[in-house]
């Protein structure tokens, strides 16, 4: 029983301890070290500013060009479906005309008022 008592009280300060321990990357942000202060935000030089905006527009301009390009594919793949309609009502009449039987029903059917 004061085994078992002695290993829980092990395990608990274990966890106690590694609670109160820092992080493995402690001191690091995402601009690195936090030491180094020339790498923090708040120490950005005035002459920076001309630096990080050529990049927003670098950005602004990457994102444009892939929003032409998406609409390009839109529109190529609405041109596309609207000539698999159109082959497909062609194919449909073909088939509707080849049929002997005056009971077929289909789709054109729907326009000339008869009901399925």
């Amino acid at each position: 029983m004061k085994k078992q008592i002695a290993v829980v009280a092990g395990v608990l300060s274990m966890g106690i301890i590694s609670l109160g321990t820092a992080p493995a990357n402690a001191g690091e942000t995402q601009y690195g070290n936090a030491h180094s202060f020339d790498n923090m935000p708040h120490r950005m030089h005035v002459d920076d500013r001309d630096y990080h905006r050529r990049d927003d527009e670098a950005e602004h301009e990457a994102r444009r060009q892939r929003a032409m390009e998406w609409r390009a594919r839109q529109r190529e793949s609405e041109a596309h479906a609207a000539q698999r309609a159109e082959a497909r009502e062609g194919h449909d009449r073909v088939r509707y005309e080849n049929r002997a039987g005056e009971g077929y029903r289909h789709r054109d059917d729907r326009e000339e008022g008869r009901r399925y």
